[in-house]
């Protein structure tokens, strides 16, 4: 595979993909010393977010790599599988197939991008065999009091602070070009966070941000300073101790979310004004067919200036209103405005 320059954001996001392979290194060497649910849940985060980096950029080697990795993390989740050696040297191989090319973009260093997809291939279908019914099993997450210890507070304190620093770093730059893969990486992240550990809250949040930025990409930075205040409020509520919503969403987000399901009614700033003055064209011809057929051509002038208070009140007009309208005595209603019977 030749390697292609890269621009600041992907240099960005491989960056941190560079830190969570060496997470991924290190809680897997931990794990197979003492298995526990957090280190569990630390490189299934670790690969996850890896995943989403990659698929920002369609590079789809990592991508698909990542993927698999995940989905053989998520099988160590059941308590009663025992990582024996042979396990051990499989999950290692596993790593090491998505270590090779991250290595190698990070440092701009071809590899054979097939012959890595071949390993990959034959290391999974090995780990797959081995953990047989355990994996692809959607196995719940042990509770706090099954652990001993406050799980969700846990994750937080450790995980969060880095994922909301990442956020503020990135809207620092005021480049919605960055910002943009970044915040949908996050939300991705606390959404996934959010319905792992029952907290309904934190998804509508995350759910909310990617609906917004989704439907006003030209809002991108506004969105993201938003959004970012509002998972800090979350996550100082969780740290505080509540458990189940994981924050509220606020009101301006969700403005921007609700606005956004209605986008097709929303006109934005470097909108083409003819698509606005075609529009108005078409409904107000709809209206002209009722009109009464003394009017000798239907047809009419649009300027740019359209007085659309205009329209929008002979739009909310009955049939007959819009019938007297057009007669020569009220003729004067439409002269006065930019729209003209001719």
């Amino acid at each position: 595979m030749t390697i292609e320059p890269l621009d600041s954001i992907e240099q960005y996001l491989l960056d941190e993909s560079s830190e969570l392979l060496a997470t991924i290194e290190q809680n897997l060497l931990e794990l197979l010393e003492e298995k526990t649910v957090d280190k569990v849940h630390t490189l299934m985060r670790s690969a996850h977010t890896i995943k989403g980096s990659a698929a920002n950029y369609e590079l789809k080697t990592l991508e698909t790599i990542a993927h698999h990795l995940e989905d053989v993390f998520q099988a160590l989740y059941a308590p009663e599988l025992e990582i024996d050696s042979e396990l051990s040297f499989l999950l290692l191989e596993g790593y090491d197939c998505l270590k090779v090319p991250l290595n190698g973009i990070l440092s701009n260093i071809p590899y054979d991008e097939q012959e890595i997809l071949d390993r990959t291939a034959e290391v999974f279908a090995k780990l797959q065999t081995k953990l047989g019914d355990f994996f692809g099993r959607e196995a719940p997450l042990p509770t706090s009091e099954e652990l001993g210890f406050d799980v969700v507070g846990l994750i937080f304190a450790d995980s969060v602070p880095q994922d909301l620093q990442q956020l503020e770093t990135a809207i620092a730059t005021q480049d919605p070009q960055q910002v943009y893969p970044i915040l949908n990486s996050k939300a991705d992240f606390f959404q996934e966070l959010g319905m792992s550990y029952d907290l309904p809250g934190l998804v509508e949040i995350a759910q909310a941000t990617k609906a917004a930025i989704e439907y006003h990409k030209d809002h991108v930075l506004t969105i993201a300073q938003i959004a970012l205040e509002n998972f800090q409020q979350a996550y100082t509520a969780v740290l505080d101790g509540e458990r189940t919503q994981g924050g509220s969403l606020c009101d301006q987000l969700r403005y921007w979310a609700e606005s956004s399901a209605e986008n097709s009614l929303i006109v934005s700033e470097e909108q083409d004004n003819n698509t606005v003055n075609n529009s108005h064209s078409n409904l107000m011809e709809e209206l002209l067919n009722i009109v009464d057929d003394s009017v000798e051509d239907n047809s009419l002038i649009v300027s740019g200036e359209q007085d659309n208070n205009t329209v929008n009140k002979l739009l909310s007009c009955s049939p007959e209103t819009i019938k007297e309208l057009s007669s020569t005595e009220s003729s004067t209603i439409f002269n006065n405005s930019s729209i003209k019977l001719l």
